[in-house]
């Protein structure tokens, strides 16, 4: 597997070079009877290769280029109708407007016009409690001459009891407009207020990608939608592929591996255009060996040790498509080692 990164998610496409590419074989020397023979190894072109996807579920309006078109980065690729998410972006922003709001009201306090209605309904409050406090003393007096009914005195008790509670609500709550918020509200106010920006802010990200971009310079290997199709999140629309380096991954007997050290120079020939070569390097040869890969028919060859080595092809009139089966020559006539011209050159994988 190796990873690659396809519009808005981050993607691994297989390499299936396992399956594809033979153990190297020895080439029947052509050079004389003494002399060293080639090494020849079988595989198949490869291209580093990209899968465009969505964060979100969206229908496809338009789609922007087709099979074989070549893309730069940052050229449009595809459409897509959010409508969905727009409307809860619209939630998003007014549940921030609120929440702003009640941050705002709780650190200005409140306005001079409130605090003077909770004094009058202070005010009120006592005047009823005042006159409910008098009824109840009253109703004390009829009861004990037995005047008036249990009833009745019950109930000018229970509205004395009443009025004294609102009294003490009221009360709290003109204090609490004249002192202000509690520093606990305050912290209370400013996390909601965090909150609902970070879920607009989730919500406007995720509408970036309405247009796809093209993640880099290549060329469209699928289109895998077309208008129309309602389409799900991390789900491939196209895929593009960098076919300006592509490289072939081939196996080598442990034995023969200083002959594709990094840095040798190869000829990489391929079954679509016989009698034609092509310069290659390779780039890459792995830490590890590895036995030989299942698909070698005969048991001895299995039990070889082999180094994976690739070889990055030159192809300036961008012939190869991945795929294609070939073979890497090392040690060739044409060839020769780019090791012992200067340092070698970076790793790529």
């Amino acid at each position: 597997m190796h990873p690659v990164v396809g519009g808005g998610v981050v993607q691994t496409v297989p390499r299936h070079s396992a399956l594809a590419l033979m153990l190297a074989l020895p080439l029947v020397s052509c050079r004389g009877s003494g002399e060293p023979t080639s090494l020849r190894a079988y595989g198949s072109i490869e291209a580093r290769q990209v899968r465009v996807s969505s964060r979100v579920p969206g229908r496809v309006l338009r789609v922007l280029v087709d099979e074989n078109d070549a893309v730069v980065p940052g050229q449009p690729l595809l459409e897509l109708d959010l409508h969905e998410l727009e409307a809860r972006r619209d939630q998003a922003r007014a549940a921030l407007a609120q929440a702003l709001a009640r941050e705002r009201l709780l650190r200005h306090g409140a306005r001079r016009e409130d605090v003077v209605a909770a004094q009058k309904a202070m005010a009120a409050a006592r005047l009823r409690a005042e006159q409910a406090r008098h009824d109840r003393d009253r109703a004390d007096m009829l009861r004990a001459s037995n005047a008036i009914s249990p009833s009745a005195h019950e109930a000018a008790r229970t509205a004395f009891d009443l009025a004294t509670t609102e009294v003490e609500t009221r009360s709290a709550e003109l204090q609490k407009i004249v002192k202000g918020a509690r520093t606990e509200e305050l912290e209370e106010a400013a996390a909601a207020r965090d909150e609902a920006g970070a879920a607009l802010a989730v919500i406007e990200d995720q509408l970036n990608d309405r247009i796809l971009l093209a993640p880099l310079a290549g060329t469209v290997i699928h289109r895998l939608v077309e208008p129309g199709e309602v389409v799900r999140p991390a789900a491939p629309l196209l895929v593009i592929g960098d076919l300006a380096r592509p490289y072939m991954d081939v196996y080598v007997p442990e034995p023969r591996l200083a002959e594709a050290r990094l840095g040798t120079a190869a000829e990489v020939q391929v079954d679509a255009f016989p009698g034609r070569v092509l310069r290659a390097t390779v780039t890459h040869v792995s830490a590890e060996a590895e036995f030989t890969p299942k698909n070698v028919q005969t048991e001895e060859q299995r039990a070889r040790l082999v180094f994976r080595v690739r070889v990055t092809v030159e192809d300036p009139q961008a012939l190869l498509r991945p795929g294609m089966p070939g073979a890497a020559v090392f040690g060739s006539p044409g060839s020769r080692d780019l090791s012992d011209a200067g340092p070698e050159p970076r790793r790529k994988s």
